[in-house]
């Protein structure tokens, strides 16, 4: 057993290496070579989706010298420790059971989980054709799936007394991400994993018709209703509108691409649509602006230096040499693009480092924890990061998401070629330039009218409330045109009146790159929430449905009675104004034929 353990372990060994350093590893003690790049080598494959491992040849081991050296540029950087824990099952079955700490990786599995974390992949062992390399990588992530923040009782806010706790404490969140995986998801006739399904994000995709800001930074507003599902329940609904800034003026940006090429972006939906979203951001960029090219793989490599964004040849050019290959030194990549960025940095500009990944990282720190704790101090200087996922199967959510919001940033997923035109194109303002920084938004509900209250979503953005007034706290930032709402669910005291005091909101921001926060407050009055679902603006109504169905599919406890018929008939009479909600009404109707299939498996069981 010990010698057959030894022998997987061996083999899985050999695999890593082949996609981390990209170069033919051979076995020379005994005489045996492990050569992934014969086309007539035969194969072992393990798993329903065919993981291979490569069986031995007789071919003479080839000389070190012989083996392709790091692309010109290119930093190598040294692969992370190893660990795992293999076994062979019965009837030549492979069991693959690991236990990995922050940032350990197992061999070739690409994974990259927090402490206590397990992962299995079980298969038949049968003969195969080879595969290519990035075949063998990209199977294999298929079998371990995305990765996401852990989704659980505690991934939900709960209903608070209000006498217990009067005040909700929480930093904006203009992210859109969840929203797209989602909706790939179920594009695919799938439901995305409940973990991915951020409400907040869901909600803030689409636009609402807040008031323009008169003046100032953003305007607020609020409006309620009783909820549609439940008469003893009513929604507020807060909005934040920032001011719009035209292209001509806004501020000259410094912009570094930090793209990932390592090999788990081979396939098109990550490589190809990368390249093609930087393009359609050159397309739309100005002559005040510059850009930066840098890649990481198994190592780091500066492609283009500062260039004006006018050049549009040169930068084309250098974006199309770019290919993928080697392992995930993201936290190496993270450091030369702040590096060109630092450089950049230019009196009365906006700089930006832009990451284009999958997520995943293999070599070096491999937890999010340690990449910020690198760039801290460029972070601090203003340097933001905005973070563009790619691609399905390996897709480390969890990473992107923290990166962007620890970064000073925002963060995208891009499923299509008009998501990356929607990002780059029609919303690139909004990612370039901040009209307010570390917003922070408490509202206070009075004990006298609200028994408890639930705020939907935001649940990994809540603040401390002592924390409000401590502009030390970091909170999110909010770009040129940038909406935000949250929506509470209330249970309120009987025998209030309409004109008592619901609650008091408070926002709390500080100008770009400003110090001195101020302080905005407005009051809502019970009468404002007491309305008639039906008889409720549109464009509220629209926002509930949305939350609805988020609720839906992340499995929240507290959907109640929500449902998708119920959803769709809330959509139907409300305002369908553009592209984004029709398709919403589309997803929601999939997600319903999902659920009618699996009650219809279940009932045939």
């Amino acid at each position: 057993m010990n010698q057959r353990k030894l022998l997987i372990i061996t083999c899985l060994s050999v695999l890593f290496v082949a996609c981390v350093s990209n170069v033919e590893p051979t076995r020379t003690k005994g005489g045996t070579s492990y050569d992934f790049s014969s086309d007539t080598e035969e194969s072992q494959t393990i798993g329903r989706i065919g993981t291979a491992v490569k069986t031995p040849t007789n071919k003479p081991a080839k000389d070190p010298a012989s083996r392709p050296s790091p692309a010109a540029g290119s930093v190598p950087v040294a692969p992370s420790k190893l660990t795992q824990n293999l076994s062979i099952g019965m009837d030549d079955q492979l069991q693959a059971v690991g236990d990995l700490d922050s940032g350990m990786r197992g061999p070739g599995t690409r994974l990259s989980k927090s402490k206590s974390s397990r992962y299995v992949a079980r298969g038949t062992i049968q003969n195969g054709n080879r595969p290519s390399r990035q075949q063998l990588l990209f199977q294999s992530e298929k079998i371990l799936g995305d990765q996401f923040r852990r989704h659980d009782a505690s991934s939900f806010n709960s209903p608070t007394m209000t006498r217990a706790d009067r005040y909700s404490t929480f930093s904006i969140d203009v992210d859109t991400a969840s929203y797209s995986i989602a909706r790939r998801s179920l594009m695919s006739s799938q439901k995305p994993n409940p973990g991915l399904v951020r409400v907040e994000e869901m909600i803030n995709y689409f636009k609402y018709d807040y008031d323009a800001p008169n003046g100032k930074p953003f305007s607020i507003q609020f409006d309620g209703a009783v909820s549609p599902v439940d008469q003893n329940k009513h929604y507020l609904r807060v909005g934040i509108q920032a001011k719009e800034v035209l292209k001509a003026a806004r501020q000259p940006s410094n912009l570094v691409f930090l793209l990932d090429t390592s090999c788990s972006m081979t396939s098109a939906d990550k490589i190809k649509l990368a390249k093609s979203s930087m393009k359609i951001a050159v397309e739309n960029l100005t002559e005040k602006d510059q850009i930066a090219i840098t890649t990481y793989a198994g190592g780091v490599r500066l492609v283009l230096p500062p260039t004006p964004a006018t050049n549009t040849r040169k930068i084309f050019q250098a974006i199309e040499q770019v290919s993928t290959a080697g392992g995930t030194a993201m936290s190496s990549g993270m450091q030369i693009a702040y590096q060109q960025a630092a450089l950049m940095v230019r009196p009365n500009t906006n700089t930006r480092v832009i990451v284009l990944s999958d997520g995943d990282a293999n070599i070096g720190a491999t937890h999010h924890t340690a990449m910020l704790k690198q760039i801290k101090n460029y972070v601090s200087e203003g340097v933001r990061m905005t973070t563009i996922g790619f691609g399905q199967g390996n897709y480390k959510d969890a990473t992107m998401e923290q990166l962007a919001n620890k970064g000073n940033g925002n963060y995208y997923y891009i499923d299509s070629q008009r998501m990356a035109e929607r990002v780059f194109g029609r919303d690139l303002t909004q990612m370039l330039q901040d009209v307010a920084q570390d917003v922070k938004i408490q509202v206070e509900f009075n004990p006298e009218a609200v028994e408890e209250y639930r705020l939907v979503g935001y649940e990994n953005r809540k603040i401390a409330d002592q924390d409000f007034r401590n502009d030390e706290v970091d909170a999110g930032e909010i770009g040129a045109g940038h909406q935000v709402t949250a929506l509470y669910e209330l249970s309120l005291n009987s025998n209030v009146n309409t004109k008592d005091k619901l609650a008091t909101v408070r926002i709390r921001s500080k100008e770009p790159m400003g110090n001195q926060a101020t302080e905005t407050a407005r009051i809502v009055r019970v009468g404002q929430v007491r309305i008639p679902f039906t008889k409720s603006a549109g464009d509220f109504r629209f926002a509930t449905a949305v939350m609805g169905g988020a609720e839906l599919l992340r499995k929240s406890p507290h959907a109640g009675n929500w449902n998708y018929d119920r959803v769709l008939s809330i959509i139907s009479d409300a305002s369908m104004i553009d592209h984004d909600r029709k398709e919403f009404s589309k997803l929601m109707r999939v997600a319903k034929k999902i659920d009618l299939k699996h009650r219809d498996h279940l009932s045939v069981r």
